[in-house]
């Protein structure tokens, strides 16, 4: 069998019609749903693709061919650069075609080991060369393709009328596994942006991925009430999950959690039997029974529930009144370096103004470090070796004796954002320790469970609370202090929450400082 013997293969014909007729009459015509008629098109192309390329080839590299088309069919399905790509490059040579991200239709990939064994008797050159032609043609031509989305989550109006849609983002950063089961407590509603309006007509589509949406796509669009700024495309939770407020005429305002949804490809406007067409995969925006509107969730991964516009949580949690934490001016990452003190002075807010000449790479550094000033033991002229990172601070002071020992007389770590710590005789991890505090609502937007410094192992521990103080014998026999700032976890956040509560997860901000090493 030749490959061009291929192309005159019932089997193949059949296929070629069906690629005509689906994608030039059936597509767009409302006689099919739009997932059938996707399909169709799926499994005829890669029976009459990968012949006709083949053809084009020569028998020998029927392989090539048939690697080429399922490699590509593959890929354009998975990976939406190359989806992207193939649109692109189809638009140079002006063939309209608009490729859809869909790993379901890589079934399809099943057809190829029929196709590769069709063949049939000879016939004449001028039928081979009708059949490949019509191939080719029937391969690359296309229909304006249907408007789509390729998004997670999405909202369906599945009445009869046209409806107006005000959709507010979340705002603030969460942490998605703690945030899961008391979404709408975490946050209040300060903590949305203001609402964005779209008008959405009877059988629409409307996305609620962030900036597919608010691109207007389709022109479905109408802003209204733009936000102050952009919705940003992506966000800083931590998890795969986002918020939004819903509501229209007739609908409460509404939060809704998603989690864990894939990418999906949907058409802008559905018809006939919408939950069919879209596999239950969204949410139905509904009438009820009394005249207004109800959102239905046929899929899992979304959750739905009022605003908590009165929330007490935290009253009972323990009052850790004003206690700040620990911080420092963005001094550079010395590690171990020669530092000289050339001027300390404490703060009217609790800190200690420095002025610090780096004896190693020269210059002069000026700053704050934000501890109790009776916990920084240096003086003016005192020359001290430092170690910066992104969460620690460390400073010792080394005096040579006169028979060449190092005799320390001071040392001072600073911690800020760990969940634990292990400093001489200290061995810290970060727990909640109030079962009666559910978490605090901040008027930043974030959201904080106060938490403790703990020592030991269970049933034999020393709870620390921000703005307490413990102190120990260290191996070496200085005295020890440790002194806890901060410790809580940030379930929410945003960046007007000011630093050190700008970072979601557990934070603890602690000091350790020594006394004199016994001489």
């Amino acid at each position: 069998m030749t490959e061009r013997n291929a192309l005159r293969h019932p089997a193949f014909w059949v296929a070629l019609v069906v690629l005509v007729v689906n994608d030039h009459l059936l597509k767009g015509a409302d006689l099919l749903p739009g997932w059938l008629t996707g399909k169709l098109s799926d499994f005829a192309g890669l029976i009459v693709a990968p012949l006709a390329l083949a053809a084009l080839l020569g028998a020998r590299r029927k392989g090539l061919a048939f690697a080429l088309v399922g490699g590509w069919f593959a890929a354009a399905n998975l990976v939406p650069p190359v989806a992207e790509a193939t649109s692109a490059l189809a638009g140079l040579v002006g063939v309209g075609w608009h490729f859809v991200v869909d790993p379901t239709d890589l079934v399809a990939l099943a057809v190829l080991p029929f196709a590769w064994r069709l063949g049939a008797e000879r016939s004449g050159r001028s039928f081979e060369r009708l059949a490949l032609g019509l191939a080719v043609a029937a391969s690359i031509a296309s229909p304006t393709p249907e408007p789509f989305y390729s998004t997670a989550a999405y909202l369906v109006n599945d009445t009869d009328r046209t409806l107006e849609v005000r959709v507010r983002y979340v705002d603030s950063s969460v942490r998605c596994d703690e945030v899961r089961e008391r979404f709408d407590e975490v946050l209040a509603r300060d903590a949305y942006r203001p609402a964005i309006r779209f008008v959405v007509e009877a059988g629409e589509v409307l996305p609620l991925d962030r900036g597919i949406a608010t691109s207007g796509g389709g022109g479905f669009a109408d802003p209204g009430l733009p936000p102050e700024r952009p919705v940003d495309p992506t966000t800083a939770h931590q998890g795969d999950c986002d918020l939004v407020i819903l509501g229209a005429e007739g609908l409460p305002e509404t939060i809704v959690f998603w989690e864990g949804l894939s990418i999906r490809t949907i058409p802008i406007d559905t018809t006939g039997d919408r939950r069919l067409q879209l596999e239950d995969s969204g949410l139905f925006l509904m009438d009820d029974a009394d005249g207004g509107l109800l959102v239905d969730v046929p899929d899992t991964h979304y959750d739905l529930r009022p605003p908590v516009d009165v929330y007490d949580g935290g009253a009972r949690c323990r009052d850790y009144g004003t206690i700040s934490g620990f911080d420092w001016s963005s001094f550079p990452m010395w590690r171990d370096a020669r530092i000289r003190v050339l001027e300390v002075e404490p703060t009217v807010d609790g800190c200690v103004s420095l002025a610090l000449e780096d004896l190693d790479a020269g210059g002069t550094h000026e700053g704050f470090l934000c501890v109790p000033p009776e916990d920084f033991p240096f003086a003016r002229n005192a020359e001290l070796r430092i170690t910066h990172q992104e969460d620690r601070l460390h400073v010792v002071r080394d005096l040579e004796t006169a028979d060449g020992d190092v005799w320390r007389t001071g040392e001072l770590t600073v911690y800020r954002g760990v969940e634990g710590l292990t400093d001489g005789p200290f061995q810290v991890t970060l727990d909640t320790v109030d079962d009666a505090c559910v978490g605090v609502r901040m008027e930043c937007g974030g959201f904080r469970v106060p938490a403790a410094a703990v020592l030991g192992v269970p049933g034999d521990h020393t709870f620390v609370h921000p703005g307490d103080v413990l102190e120990r014998d260290a191996a070496d026999g200085r005295r020890a202090r440790l002194r806890v700032g901060r410790a809580e976890s940030m379930w929410a956040t945003h960046p007007a929450c000011g630093a050190g509560r700008d970072v979601l997860g557990p934070r603890l901000e602690a000091l350790v400082v020594y006394g004199e090493e016994r001489r």
